[in-house]
């Protein structure tokens, strides 16, 4: 590293940072950096409020949205027998709400578990995990674990609906695909980003926190009103711009 000239890019969750095994490193180093590189408000907000950072030059901060470049239609079509939820993440129950995901399905109506599969895409160190829950909770037959899934496009046009049930995140880009590919979104008011990225309900709908009858509820209720394509395509377009025209102006 050279000491004159370095930037700090903060991707995760702020309070992350401090669980981190090289955080007394981390901190250190954060002080000399000429810029700290943020990748949402919500992002920079909670990381500002941690006492650890308030003797930091607050106006290093900068914010450069994450953003998708080529990420349009798809022409493959997903085999699948009926309609179905999507969802694409880590196996990985550190940052990934699972059991919250797997009751909110299970507590919805029959009619819906009959006519909806819900289908995970993703690998990690938790898949024997989560397969224990899925089969405890009765849904082997309803729920999928598809494994890694090299190009999740063709799904996320597929899906009636997209569940994004994480922990934590930085600004999700699993959200902002899916929205770029017109899906209607239901994510986790998690810290943060989610509710950024849907402006707070605008463009998606929001539950509370590891909340499994408000996960339920709002599966139902963006049935009945789903977005329309064009409008979550509209706010993946305004996302990657602002990302885009942010990191160009950094860079400039």
């Amino acid at each position: 590293i050279n000491p004159n000239h370095y930037y700090s890019w903060i991707h995760c969750n702020p309070q992350a940072l401090l669980n981190s095994k090289t955080y007394p490193l981390y901190w250190h180093l954060l002080k000399g950096a000429e810029h700290v590189v943020f990748i949402s408000k919500a992002q920079e907000e909670l990381f500002c409020s941690l006492k650890q950072s308030r003797r930091l030059d607050q106006s290093k901060a900068i914010q450069c949205y994450n953003f998708l470049i080529g990420q349009g239609h798809y022409d493959e079509e997903v085999k699948v027998e009926q309609p179905f939820f999507f969802t694409a993440a880590r196996l990985d129950l550190r940052s990934k709400d699972y059991p919250t995901l797997i009751a909110a399905y299970k507590k919805l109506p029959a009619a819906i578990k009959d006519r909806y599969q819900l289908l995970i895409a993703g690998d990690g160190n938790d898949h024997d995990q989560v397969a224990k829950m899925i089969e405890q909770a009765g849904l082997n037959d309803r729920i999928k674990l598809l494994g890694t899934v090299q190009d999740v496009r063709p799904y996320l046009q597929a899906c009636t609906l997209y569940l994004h049930a994480s922990i934590s995140e930085g600004l999700s880009m699993a959200i902002l695909e899916a929205l770029s590919q017109g899906a209607t979104v239901v994510a986790a008011d998690c810290p943060v980003g989610p509710a950024e990225l849907l402006d707070n309900g605008k463009y998606g709908y929001l539950y509370q926190l590891r909340d499994v009858d408000g996960l339920s509820d709002q599966i139902q209720v963006a049935l009945e009103k789903p977005f329309a394509p064009t409008v979550a395509k509209e706010r993946a377009q305004k996302i990657s711009q602002t990302g885009i025209a942010s990191v160009k102006e950094f860079l400039a």
